[in-house]
């Protein structure tokens, strides 16, 4: 999905400054109906990662992926129906869909996150050292949770009250600000994915040295 949006985006502005065909529009307006479903996704992914910490015995009897195949056509289903409604009936036309769709993804993504530090907090009351694991999965779900805020809050705090405002307000101000911190998500979480991947030993343009790069065999004594 980030791939396509941002794939539309050169496409975006020469149709706007130069082109200006219609049948593109179409297209546009559906590249921005698949960005502003995007973080139903994000809903999924946090619901899975609560359900496996703050409940793992539950999680261990879900483990089949029927489940998750399933949430996704339904989620995959309900993206294509928003986006084409927005592409073929406008933007105006979805206006009221997306402020209940980003509420409750919102209030949900951060249920679901502070739930998960609490639990990870709490699993380590009276000990000094949090376990290394832990305490990766405890900063990553913080920097995922400050994203959310960053992503997020605006259109949460702004879009809902679109009724309001004027329409050349809603359309030149508050429209073209929250949609421009959200369309930053498109690559924050990629470049946040490229930070938890294992980097190869040696890369060219990378600074390793032989001994740091490879690992020595440890000398085991009985």
């Amino acid at each position: 999905m980030d791939t396509y949006f941002c794939l539309m985006g050169p496409i975006d502005m020469v149709n706007r400054l130069v082109l200006d065909h219609q049948g593109i529009w179409y297209f546009q307006r559906f590249a921005y109906g698949v960005k502003d479903t995007g973080p139903l996704f994000l809903v999924c992914i946090c619901l899975d990662r609560y359900v496996a910490v703050v409940h793992p015995v539950l999680f261990t009897g879900i483990r089949d992926n029927k489940i998750r195949i399933g949430v996704s056509v339904v989620t995959w289903a309900l993206i294509l129906a928003y986006s084409l409604t927005k592409s073929i009936l406008g933007v105006m036309s979805v206006n009221e869909v997306f402020s209940g769709l980003i509420l409750f993804a919102f209030a949900v993504m951060i249920y679901c996150n502070l739930s998960i530090i609490w639990v990870l907090r709490r699993s380590v009351a009276g000990k000094e050292v949090m376990h290394p694991v832990k305490k990766k999965a405890f900063k990553m779900v913080l920097v995922i949770l400050g994203i959310i805020f960053v992503n997020y809050l605006p259109p949460v705090a702004l879009v809902p009250f679109f009724s309001y405002y004027t329409f050349v307000q809603f359309r030149c101000q508050v429209t073209i600000s929250v949609f421009a911190i959200m369309d930053l998500s498109c690559s924050m979480e990629p470049l946040l994915y490229m930070t938890k991947m294992d980097r190869p030993a040696c890369v060219p343009g990378w600074c390793c040295a032989g001994e740091s790069s490879v690992k020595k065999p440890y000398e085991v004594k009985v």
